[in-house]
């Protein structure tokens, strides 16, 4: 049975995570991305938004979750460093393939206060991956 080979720690933590980490980080950047570059849904600030999130957000935010997944699971701080110096790159070059278009249609199309929402929705499958890549790093 499926539930039987589930583990139930690994999913406390990656849901600890979540509360703790991804909620909060998407809300306030995707304010922050509205108060430093406005609320136009036009194409190009669409377009703006995107390669700064995925430049800037984007990064420290995989750099974090690596690094506090690496602390939940009981690494200390030099094994939780490695855990990221490892996965990283690999998921950057899979979220470079994944978040700038739902990006795109969420900056061009999804009403403000439901972005945090939208991104909560497409998170069930990047969150997905993450949880392998996690696993797979760690």
């Amino acid at each position: 049975m499926l539930l039987s080979r589930q583990d139930w720690g690994r999913t406390a933590r990656f849901s600890f995570v979540g509360l703790t980490l991804h909620g909060p980080s998407f809300h306030y950047a995707f304010q922050l991305l509205d108060r430093c570059l406005g609320t136009a849904t036009t194409l190009s600030m669409a377009a703006y938004k995107t390669v700064v999130g995925q430049v800037t957000i984007f990064p420290l935010y995989v750099s974090a979750f690596y690094w506090y997944m690496g602390l939940l699971e009981g690494q200390d701080m030099a094994g939780a460093m490695e855990r990221v110096r490892r996965a990283f790159w690999p998921t950057m070059v899979t979220g470079t393939a994944f978040w700038p278009v739902a990006n795109m249609a969420n900056f061009l199309y999804v009403p403000l206060k439901y972005r945090v929402a939208y991104v909560g929705c497409l998170g069930l499958v990047w969150n997905s991956f993450l949880s392998w890549s996690n696993c797979h790093y760690g």
